[in-house]
């Protein structure tokens, strides 16, 4: 339905929410990150995605995110937040900064 894709980072309870959210609307869910890259692979079987990135820094490369879904632990998020502005990727974030 809309042409954005989302990578989420966080695979526990609240990033499968939010995939699922995110399809519900119409919103392509292209890839997860998570602490390790054997949990990014497992978590990208689990939500039914195409990638399983390795870093933050490999999933802020691809220009085929447009938009990344942070749903880690509240103390990452700020440097997550701010690495993926600096890359020129929207940001939903999941509570406080």
């Amino acid at each position: 339905m809309y042409d954005i894709n989302t990578a989420i980072i966080g695979s526990g309870f609240i990033g499968p929410v939010h995939a699922e959210a995110l399809r519900r609307l119409g919103v392509n869910v292209v890839g997860v990150l998570d602490a390790t890259e054997a949990l990014s692979k497992a978590a990208a079987e689990q939500m039914g995605v195409a990638k399983a990135y390795a870093s933050l820094q490999a999933l802020l490369a691809d220009d085929g995110v447009d938009v990344v879904h942070v749903t880690t632990p509240n103390r990452l998020h700020f440097g997550m937040v701010s690495a993926a502005l600096k890359a020129g990727k929207h940001v939903m974030c999941e509570k406080p900064l």
